[in-house]
């Protein structure tokens, strides 16, 4: 329907999107580091290079403790929903796993059936 899942620009934003979802559900957010190689992306401080899913801009951010440290496998990004340690804040987790999800497309991209 020419969306991609969900980028999170703005703390409102990220308010508006947990309350849709519920306080109560983990969800995905698109945000990868899917367009790496093999490895972790890593900036020289160590931190993960991750991309939106839809070319958005990272100027917002929530991750919880020790989210952003590298790891050699494929990792995507979710809210931690009404879990244990730091709920409502961001995690990286396996992309393979089960989750709610939502998306969002321009205003000025039709939907397509």
């Amino acid at each position: 329907m020419g969306g991609d899942l969900l980028s999170i620009t703005s703390s409102a934003e990220e308010d508006f999107v947990k309350g849709t979802m519920g306080e109560d559900t983990p969800f995905w957010l698109g945000l990868s580091n899917q367009k790496c190689d093999k490895f972790w992306c890593r900036f020289e401080d160590g931190s993960q290079n991750l991309t939106w899913s839809d070319g958005e801009t990272m100027n917002h951010t929530n991750w919880a403790s020790n989210q952003l440290e590298s790891a050699d496998v494929a990792s995507c990004a979710y809210v931690n929903q009404g879990g244990r340690g730091e709920p409502g804040k961001w995690r990286s987790g396996s992309c393979l796993s089960s989750l709610a999800y939502m998306c969002k497309r321009p205003l000025s991209k039709p939907a397509r059936l």
